[in-house]
């Protein structure tokens, strides 16, 4: 309800959201869920535009462990074999980045040092193999790291 979300966003809740599940399990949704519990399973749009934060991230190792996998269905609400939850809790690319990072971050209370790459915060990230911003939304659970950094120092380098 919208009083829950009211409260959820003042008292400073973070709701953390597994879009992997999506991807693994929203073939068989239509067999278990009646239609109006479809559109809403897990409701990312409705938490952004109510203010809650969200921190999304894979929940391995119940779901696939490929974060890639959860950008792709928070996005497109699909699941690997196609099947569409109802889009109105659709995200943007940059909403879901954003709880992956950000989100994270705030909800394991470390948004001063993580979360984002600013002077005097740990240089943890990854680089892919596309430019993500031009990358179709079909095509993003098709993305891969190239090179990762943790604490500054490369960790993983793609060979060719």
């Amino acid at each position: 309800s919208a009083e829950s979300l009211d409260k959820m966003r003042e008292v400073g809740v973070i709701a953390a959201v597994q879009p992997a599940f999506i991807y693994g399990e929203a073939d068989g949704y239509s067999q278990l869920l009646p239609e109006d519990k479809q559109e809403q399973f897990l409701p990312l749009r409705t938490f952004i535009d109510a203010g809650v934060t969200i921190a999304a991230s894979t929940d391995t190792p119940c779901a696939h462990y490929n974060p890639f996998w959860g950008l792709y269905s928070a996005v497109t609400r699909k699941g690997m074999q196609g099947y569409q939850l109802g889009t109105a809790e659709a995200i943007s690319v940059p909403e879901m980045l954003r709880a992956m990072t950000m989100g994270g971050a705030a909800l394991t209370g470390e948004q001063e040092n993580k979360g984002s790459l600013e002077p005097g915060k740990l240089a943890d990230l990854a680089v892919l193999d596309r430019n993500l911003n031009a990358t179709p939304d079909e095509s993003l659970r098709d993305l891969e790291v190239d090179l990762t950094m943790v604490d500054g120092r490369v960790v993983y380098q793609k060979k060719e």
